[in-house]
Formats: C-alpha cells, structure tokens, sequence
C-alpha cells in the first residue's frame, strides 16, 4: 500500500513539474503570439514617404491597420464604425 501511495505521488510531481522551454539558439525565433485583424477588404501601400514599408488594411470586421511589410508586425489598429465599409 505504502510502495502503491509513493508511485502515485511520484507521478503526480512528474505530471505537475513538467517544464516546456526553448534552447538558447532558438530565442527569437518562434513567435508565439500572433496579430491577426481578419480578412482584408481594403489595402493601400504607404507611398507619401519614399522609404515608408507600411501597408495600410481595412477588413471585413471593420478594423484599419498599418501593417510593416518587411516584419509582418501590426502597427496600430483600431475599429472603424460599421457603416463606413459596409456593402
């Protein structure tokens, strides 16, 4: 019964100790949270400034953004009332 109580116990620090990490070459690498603004109805290449590497999107859930196109990282967002895009 002790041995039984000890292997029970055992597994349940192995179950709850589980540790999940990357390895230091890999920092940087993975991205694990995501941007997304939908389905894109609109878009506009940024052509005021020469070397401006912006995107500028609306979407079908009505939400402009300004997207880098070399990184792929979203710039500030925000909700446009519905009656602006609608059909």
């Amino acid at each position: 019964a002790m041995g039984k109580l000890i292997l029970l116990s055992l597994k349940f620090a192995i179950l709850f100790f589980t540790v999940e990490a990357v390895f230091e070459d890999q920092v940087g690498k993975f991205d694990w949270r995501q941007q997304y603004v939908g389905k894109v109805r609109f878009s506009h290449f940024d052509t005021h400034v020469q070397s401006s590497k912006k995107v500028l999107l609306a979407t079908e859930n009505n939400v402009f953004a300004a997207v880098n196109t070399r990184t792929g990282e979203l710039g500030k967002s925000f909700i446009v009332f519905s009656f602006m895009f609608s059909h």
